[in-house]
């Protein structure tokens, strides 16, 4: 049984990721897994530590999840030309520098 999607898009030395899961999987800690496990995966294959993610200014449980794996929102003039940007989007950064696998803390 499929619980969702996770996806990301390598582009140069940055990484954009997005997920998607069903609402009765919402609160269990999948997105905080999976996208932590996304990053090292990213990490290890490509030697990237930057990631990007859009989303809607509504969608509160994702800006929380971001947050929580360290994203912090970015300033327009520091976007770089992102695939997955639909307008209206709040667009938050990461760049892992540690060892620290984020949302455990």
């Amino acid at each position: 049984m499929a619980i969702g999607r996770l996806e990301a898009t390598v582009l140069e030395k940055r990484a954009e990721v997005a997920y998607l899961f069903g609402p009765e999987f919402w609160g269990h800690g999948y997105g905080t897994e999976s996208l932590s496990w996304l990053h090292m995966f990213i990490e290890e294959t490509f030697h990237i530590l930057e990631f990007w993610a859009t989303v809607r200014p509504d969608n509160g449980r994702s800006i929380r999840l971001l947050e929580r794996l360290g994203y912090v929102e970015a300033a327009a003039e520091t976007w770089p030309q992102l695939t997955s940007y639909d307008p209206g989007d709040r667009v938050f950064r990461f760049i892992k520098t540690s060892n620290r696998v984020p949302g455990t803390d």
